[in-house]
């Protein structure tokens, strides 16, 4: 919740999760912030676009820190991923 953005939160609301299945193809692996990217990157053999993007913890150029904290894995077609689960729980 906003009141608690950046903190645990111990509001006992129902929370709702989506798990879903992501099929990522043949992934392109960034080093490079791309905050304005609409599309993956072109393949360097010149067939096509990649099906994503993934960018892994350590060091990211462009970043306000110079540092990625997670592994982040973007798709840019809907289809590349469905709704396996719909968790609904509580915070206690």
């Amino acid at each position: 919740c906003d009141k608690h953005r950046g903190r645990a939160c111990k509001c006992q609301v129902m929370r709702t999760m989506i798990l879903a299945r992501v099929a990522l193809g043949d992934p392109y692996y960034t080093k490079t912030l791309q905050k304005t990217a609409r599309r993956p990157p072109d393949r360097e053999n010149g067939n096509g676009h990649y099906d994503s993007v993934i960018a892994n913890p350590g060091w990211m150029q462009n970043h306000k820190r110079q540092h990625q904290d997670h592994q982040e894995l973007v798709i840019f077609d809907k289809g590349q991923a469905y709704p396996a689960y719909v968790i609904e729980y509580m915070v206690a």
